[in-house]
């Protein structure tokens, strides 16, 4: 994981809100993703030249930082209400239907 990685909520495990990495000055929006109206999206994550997020269609979604371009999607057996957390390649995502889901973060595919 870099330091310029928002790996899991509030980005890290202290939920400080903060990272080292200074913000440009001159910003530009590169893509944004709507959710329907009843999905509304968890709090999205960013690792490893991906974002994920995921929500209460049990769906987790893998995106290019720069494009925007779906990589990857999977399916929980329950709607998801947290935000995905990444760690050592892996997207973990806990899900309603009792169970924790992990996943490849470059592939989508599921881990034991």
């Amino acid at each position: 994981i870099d330091v310029s990685d928002w790996s899991s909520y509030r980005g890290g495990p202290q939920r400080q809100s903060a990272s080292p990495v200074p913000i440009a000055d001159q910003v530009r929006l590169l893509w944004q993703r709507r959710p329907k109206a009843s999905d509304a999206a968890s709090a999205p994550v960013t690792a490893c030249g991906l974002v994920f997020w995921s929500g209460p269609d049990g769906v987790v979604y893998a995106v290019e930082v720069e494009s925007g371009r779906v990589v990857w999607r999977a399916c929980t057996g329950g709607g998801v209400h947290f935000p995905p957390e990444v760690w050592c390649g892996r997207v973990y995502v806990g899900s309603a239907d009792g169970c924790v889901y992990c996943f490849d973060a470059a592939s989508g595919q599921q881990q034991p």
